[in-house]
């Protein structure tokens, strides 16, 4: 989607390497400032298009998603974009497989946008960056509330209240909940030992409108469309049915 603000390349590095310099005295500024400079330094030689009338800002959000999954397989001392993530990270768009990455994710992508609306002067430039780095996580909270609104308020929720421990099997997806300390989890899962793959939703004990995305999902977002799809498609509508499909797996 294009932006509305326009800067070329040659602007935008001029904009970040100004900012490194105006602010590597300022003590409260003088990371911002180291990490304008590593920014600048990049995006000089990256394949942002070069032609004046070329706005960069439309190509920044993919050209730096790229560069941190590059980053990802070099060792840290070669990571061209490293002091943004703290750590490897080995995405800023796919879904991530733990909490403690997804963490990291969006410290990484607010410093690129805090610092990218502080060198430019463009503050809707971050909502435009986001929309692109946050698109697969967009469409899991969609998935999410179709779930909520097609299974957890149509009988589920009312399931675990009686037994919090249960299993059901949807075609080739196992969904399995729990209770923990009023924490409920929802997991669908595919698969066994290594090779399975889990997403996690999570709800809350005596609010039934309390629900969305748990832990980190370990899946491809197209087999978490997959996966949350064959629960839907396939949860019955009647009460009997539902205590039938959706067993307690501890008696």
């Amino acid at each position: 989607m294009p932006f509305e603000n326009f800067m070329n390349k040659d602007d935008l590095l001029k904009r970040l390497k100004e900012f490194a310099k105006n602010n590597e005295k300022k003590p409260h500024l003088f990371y911002a400032s180291f990490q304008a400079q590593v920014l600048a330094d990049f995006l000089a030689s990256s394949d942002l298009p070069t032609r004046p009338h070329d706005n960069a800002l439309d190509y920044l959000a993919p050209v730096i998603a790229k560069r941190i999954e590059d980053d990802a397989r070099l060792p840290q001392h070669e990571q061209q974009l490293g002091p943004f993530t703290d750590y490897r990270l080995s995405s800023i768009t796919a879904l991530l497989s733990s909490g403690a990455e997804e963490i990291t994710r969006h410290k990484t992508i607010l410093s690129f946008t805090k610092l990218l609306v502080q060198a430019t002067g463009f503050s809707n430039l971050e909502e435009h960056l986001k929309s692109y780095w946050d698109a697969q996580y967009n469409v899991l909270w969609q998935l999410a509330d179709r779930f909520n609104s097609a299974v957890w308020q149509k009988g589920l929720y009312n399931l675990i209240n009686k037994h919090s421990l249960r299993v059901g099997r949807f075609r080739k997806t196992n969904l399995k909940t729990s209770n923990f300390c009023g924490r409920i989890s929802v997991i669908f899962e595919r698969g066994r030992g290594k090779k399975s793959q889990a997403i996690w939703f999570s709800g809350e004990e005596g609010n039934p409108r309390k629900f969305g995305l748990g832990p980190g999902p370990e899946v491809p977002l197209n087999r978490a469309i997959e996966m949350v799809g064959e629960v839907i498609s396939g949860w019955p509508e009647s009460p009997e049915k539902q205590t039938k499909i959706m067993k307690p797996a501890i008696k």
